[in-house]
């Protein structure tokens, strides 16, 4: 929510969808998650089952904020339009939640939108036509990938921002190329090699080259400037100037050009230490 409300334009329009607008796979994969949670929740009440009905909020929360989100954050940034279906889905979410948080929904609500209560809404209804259960098993098996392969980084020691050549994956379903770029961007490689079989199984090629160890020193670089810039309570557009340490002044220009891009830096000047320069 508070990314939401941090980066959307236009706050008051989150309304209903127009599907046939949607074409981001993540985006077609959260309205298919949400009406399976209007779905779900709606059954549980009309059952007065509370306790089942928290658990799929409590899972919905964690897709919606650890994967849909996660994955958006960047197109979100570059094109605040493009939230309206997060939107739409934080509006579904807390009307599901009003009957078992009612504080914490009506705070976010008036926040979200600032119209009437949330405890006025009308209770959503879900369209059995769109929960793909395909979709929703290709991403099941993407993000159990997603996981092996953070895991196989760990236990190599090689850091989630130091890109990788490629990556093998092996998964009972196909996973088609919309999603296996999420893949790639989310485990920091160039390529995903997938083929399908039982179980899930993949295998990081860890061999660095030059380029790549300087792309891993450039994303480490624009870390640190952008906690830089957390510290100094600058503003989202707000640009800089900035010193880098000399150390820094054999990335290449691309990479350089990227970095002061993706953290507004005006112009750079070489030091011996990373400071934002002010005044």
């Amino acid at each position: 929510f508070c990314f939401y409300k941090l980066y959307s334009r236009d706050i008051s329009k989150t309304g209903e969808l127009k599907i046939q607008e949607v074409n981001h796979v993540l985006d077609r994969w959260i309205i298919s998650r949400t009406h399976s949670l209007i779905k779900d929740v709606t059954q549980a009440m009309d059952t007065y089952d509370t306790v089942v009905g928290c658990r799929v909020i409590k899972s919905y929360v964690n897709e919606l904020s650890t994967w849909y989100l996660r994955r958006s954050r960047e197109r979100f940034k570059e094109n605040p339009a493009e939230m309206y279906v997060f939107g739409w889905a934080l509006e579904k979410l807390i009307t599901m939640m009003a009957p078992v948080t009612p504080f914490i929904s009506e705070l976010i609500q008036q926040n979200l939108v600032g119209k009437h209560s949330i405890h006025l809404q009308s209770w959503p209804t879900f369209d059995e036509t769109k929960i793909d259960l395909k979709l929703d098993e290709e991403m099941n098996y993407a993000r159990s990938i997603v996981e092996k392969a953070h895991s196989s980084r760990k236990e190599k020691g090689v850091k989630v921002r130091q890109p990788l050549k490629s990556l093998t994956s092996i998964a009972p379903v196909d996973i088609s190329d919309e999603i296996q770029k999420i893949i790639a961007e989310e485990v920091n490689v160039k390529q995903i090699i997938h083929s399908v079989g039982n179980e899930v199984s993949v295998v990081l090629d860890t061999k660095i080259t030059d380029d790549l160890k300087s792309e891993g020193i450039s994303r480490e670089l624009m870390r640190r400037i952008q906690s830089l810039r957390k510290a100094a309570a600058l503003g989202l557009t707000e640009k800089v100037n900035i010193q880098l340490p000399k150390e820094y002044k054999n990335l290449p220009p691309h990479l350089l050009a990227d970095i002061k891009k993706k953290t507004l830096i005006e112009s750079i000047v070489w030091g011996d230490e990373l400071l934002l320069l002010t005044g």
